[in-house]
């Protein structure tokens, strides 16, 4: 992942400048003699200096950034710009998701969320307003025209995985697909992808064993009738659909 080359390089960023400064700096003191004399520099002493210094901060420093790096990516705040997914959602996205020629689920997963930058550059795109910003929305995943689904920000201080899952289709469909990402799970259980949860509804639904098997692990209490988790969507998000059509050029 790439919070760890990152997590790496700051380590590696700071044991040098420790080492550096602190053995500079004991070679200036040069207590005993030990680092130079009328002789010249002990190299010897220098180095051995520099990685009893390097070694312990680039470790600390490696783990703390490691940390600090996990947290902003995997939390599930959504709101820090990191292109990460949540560690569950990382999980979904190993599954298959089968086209079986036109009988399954429409969706090409992604393994991060599209960029800030392209999410707008394509909210633009699609409402034909180039005045729109997108930060309020974390694209996951396409259905095979380029219809994109995405996180819809809009609970305050709540997790990403809480959110809303929206749609926004090639041809123009719009809607909510899901009030939180448990429930989301339990339409790709019953066989329904966003594309399918917007265009074609609850009659969509199609028993699908690999992902009932992990909605059944990770959200048991979200269980629900398809129609059911397409009917409290709407309800609890009645006014999203109108909103992005009244930025529509």
């Amino acid at each position: 992942m790439r919070y760890r080359l990152a997590g790496l390089i700051a380590g590696v960023v700071a044991g040098i400048a420790v080492a550096v400064t602190m053995t500079f700096l004991d070679w200036r003191l040069n207590p005993g003699e030990v680092f130079h004399d009328e002789t010249g520099t002990h190299w010897g002493a220098v180095w051995e200096t520099a990685i009893s210094w390097f070694l312990p901060v680039a470790l600390i420093a490696t783990a703390f950034a490691w940390l600090v790096l996990m947290n902003r990516g995997n939390d599930g705040g959504g709101k820090s710009g990191s292109d990460e997914f949540p560690a569950l959602l990382q999980s979904l996205h190993k599954l298959p998701f089968d086209y079986l020629e036109g009988d399954g689920i429409d969706f090409e997963p992604y393994r991060q969320f599209l960029s800030p930058n392209d999410t707008t550059d394509w909210l633009r795109s699609w409402t034909g307003n180039d005045t729109v910003s997108a930060d309020g929305f974390r694209v996951f995943g396409q259905d095979g025209t380029g219809g994109l689904a995405a996180f819809w920000l809009t609970r305050d201080g709540r997790p990403i995985l809480e959110q809303p899952i929206v749609f926004f289709g090639s041809e123009g469909e719009l809607g909510v697909v899901a009030r939180n990402f448990g429930d989301y799970l339990w339409l790709l259980a019953h066989g329904i992808g966003p594309y399918e949860a917007v265009a074609e509804g609850a009659g969509w639904a199609r028993d699908n064993a690999v992902f009932r098997e992990f909605a059944e692990a990770h959200a048991p209490g979200n269980e629900r009738d398809p129609r059911e988790l397409l009917d409290i969507a709407r309800r609890d998000f009645p006014d999203f659909e109108g909103s992005i059509r009244a930025l529509c050029n």
